[in-house]
């Protein structure tokens, strides 16, 4: 009996879950919901070269259109509508497990609304990939009594992307940050790409009970992330650049890891649930606190500054 699953939102995220769910070898049926027939149009082409012979693909405009079980829900929405859309699948369909893009909501109250949604169902996952990265798993283990993080690098997104790095640190580290505060000195807001959001660059503190992580987005041109750890083994550098992640140690050596794609890490995650093994990702409510300290400390920053307009992320 083939299995159901559906991804919600068919822009360019929803569109790499969509061509790693195509490769699976399971008898699956995947369903694709976008209120736009285009982007659906265009979310087949990119699929079809690639769709597996065990796959079959239906095309939804309306939650309502989508199974009354499914095996997987993959929320791929903007920020904006998240919370909303998810409560429509939630009420239309049985779920089994949940797949939800970050940033998760930009408004607080969201947070304990989906908390109530999911109440009874722990196979809640948040989409911060780093943690399953095959790279950053091997790392962790190689690394031991971390002392201080810095993260730096260029138009990367400090607001949307910062969540990111949050969610990696507290990987390896393997603890719950206390505080985020940004630097008001250098804090500035930028165009977002997206219409309806911010951006900004400027520097970010997180605050562990032992650690001290620092994450810094200038203005220039993007040319990658670099990480400098200082540990009781030393100073490590972590450089995700040109596809690749780059590990150096003092000594000298170094390792060169492929940097994934989310279509093939999606594929993986779905291998992994079809055969009864939990991700590797954070569960939904010790996500929802990392998001929540940072969006704290965004509207801290933004208040400091009398901005009045739009605080969204994406």
């Amino acid at each position: 009996m083939a299995l159901h699953i559906a991804v919600i939102g068919c822009g360019n995220i929803g569109t790499r879950h969509a061509q790693g769910l195509a490769k699976l070898q399971h008898q699956v049926e995947l369903h694709f919901v976008d209120p736009f027939q285009h982007s659906l149009d265009k979310l087949d082409a990119a699929i079809q070269p690639i769709l597996s012979d065990s796959v079959t693909c239906h095309y939804h405009t309306q939650i309502k259109e989508l199974p009354a079980d499914l095996f997987l829900a993959v929320i791929a929405t903007n920020a904006m509508d998240r919370l909303a859309c998810t409560k429509a699948v939630n009420q239309h369909c049985h779920v089994h497990h949940w797949l939800i893009e970050k940033f998760l909501f930009n408004h607080t109250d969201e947070y304990a609304e989906a908390s109530a949604l999911f109440e009874t169902n722990p196979n809640v996952y948040v989409n911060c990939a780093r943690r399953a990265f095959p790279a950053y798993e091997d790392i962790r283990k190689r690394l031991h009594g971390i002392h201080s993080i810095q993260l730096t690098g260029s138009s990367w997104g400090l607001c949307c992307n910062s969540i990111h790095f949050i969610d990696l640190f507290s990987f390896l580290l393997d603890d719950v940050p206390t505080e985020v505060q940004f630097n008001q000195e250098n804090f500035t807001l930028i165009p977002s790409k997206r219409e309806g959001y911010i951006e900004a660059t400027g520097r970010l503190d997180i605050l562990y009970p032992r650690v001290k992580a620092t994450i810094e987005c200038g203005a220039g041109e993007f040319a990658g992330i670099s990480m400098k750890l200082e540990s009781d083994g030393g100073i490590f550098i972590i450089t995700e650049a040109g596809g690749q992640i780059h590990w150096s140690e003092p000594d000298g050596n170094e390792t060169i890891y492929p940097l994934p794609y989310q279509s093939q890490l999606t594929t993986d995650y779905a291998d992994q649930l079809i055969n009864a093994q939990p991700l590797q990702l954070t569960r939904y409510e010790a996500s929802a606190q990392q998001h929540l300290i940072f969006l704290q400390a965004l509207h801290a920053i933004l208040d400091s500054i009398n901005y009045n307009g739009i605080r969204n992320i994406t």
